[in-house]
């Protein structure tokens, strides 16, 4: 019997990612640190708080502790907020197997440290590492509608490994060696998508938010090369793929939080109504702090960032058409 695959988290998309893998023939231990959703699967076999019309399969287990869930697994898959990953790999590193693939799944930067995932998961383990992203709308892919992703790793091999214990006819990966550049545009791209949601609660048509969309990603390549990452990357699935569902679909989440700031929402109004992770309200500092480390101007993302501390109204949005690093189109 295969070793079973562990499941770190039972948001939305841990949740949908363990049911991705239900389609295969490994064993699946699921842990979240909300019990009353792990006994939700348990007891209905549903995770009734997120995507209730997933039924899983015998072979996904509900584990009520870490332990149990990373115990003998092949693949440790990392769902959960960025926030909260270095406590957990804190509390989890003298348990996850030695020969275990880490993957990540996390979209964001540690708040604190300014630290990619990979960057705080290399602190604490030293097992095999990769990371996947792209335009993932979990609730499309619950649904059992076609996507694609890209998969990330310094090696082939455990790329390759990782291709094939979580493709499936539905959900394809495509292989990467440049985990820098994956990991800054999945953080980046959720900045963007919260301001073209501003864009879109104030009124604004599609002409103004594909202006955001199209410099925002200039400003997300120039990040990402400048942190070492290859500027082609934000032209793939993890890039401009990922930042155009993200910022088109009214199921991102930070999307839909821009978008009830430029209605007139308060912050905390806002938080309430997502009332789940919105990744761009912690990564949006740290990143911009790489960018002044590194002498960019990106002037959407800075004014994300006046927004969200109080220093602007979400109609400062406009701003960004009357910067003079635009006048000349660059990329």
């Amino acid at each position: 019997m295969s070793k079973p695959i562990a499941i770190m988290g039972t948001g939305s998309w841990g949740t949908t990612f363990a049911h991705l893998l239900d389609q295969g023939n490994n064993p699946i231990q699921i842990w979240g640190n909300d019990l009353e959703v792990i006994s939700s699967i348990k007891s209905t076999r549903s995770n009734h708080k997120y995507h209730s019309e997933i039924v899983f399969s015998p072979q996904v287990e509900p584990m009520e502790t870490p332990d149990l869930a990373l115990s003998n697994s092949q693949l440790v898959v990392l769902a959960m907020p960025a926030q909260r990953l270095r406590e957990n790999l804190e509390a989890w590193a003298k348990t996850v197997p030695t020969d275990a693939i880490v993957i990540s799944l996390i979209k964001g930067l540690e708040h604190d440290t300014g630290l990619r995932v990979s960057q705080v998961v290399k602190q604490h383990l030293s097992n095999p590492f990769g990371v996947i992203s792209g335009p993932n709308l979990a609730t499309e892919i619950a649904a059992g509608q076609m996507a694609a992703s890209t998969v990330a790793s310094e090696d082939e091999g455990v790329a390759i490994q990782i291709q094939e214990l979580c493709s499936s006819p539905r959900f394809k990966l495509f292989r990467s060696s440049d985990v820098i550049g994956v990991e800054i545009a999945g953080t980046t791209k959720n900045i963007i998508a919260l301001a073209t949601g501003i864009a879109i609660g104030l009124g604004l048509g599609e002409n103004a938010q594909s202006a955001i969309l199209t410099r925002g990603l200039s400003e997300m390549a120039k990040i990402g090369v400048a942190a070492g990452g290859s500027q082609k990357t934000f032209l793939g699935l993890s890039g401009i793929g990922d930042l155009i569902a993200t910022s088109q679909s009214p199921y991102s989440r930070n999307r839909t939080f821009g978008v009830l700031l430029g209605q007139g929402k308060s912050m905390s109004e806002a938080k309430i109504q997502i009332g789940q992770t919105v990744e761009a309200m912690q990564s949006t500092e740290p990143i911009l702090q790489l960018a002044h480390l590194h002498q960019l101007d990106v002037p959407v993302i800075s004014q994300v960032s006046q927004i969200l501390n109080g220093l602007a109204l979400p109609e400062s949005i406009l701003e960004i058409f009357e910067s003079s690093s635009h006048q000349v189109e660059n990329y």
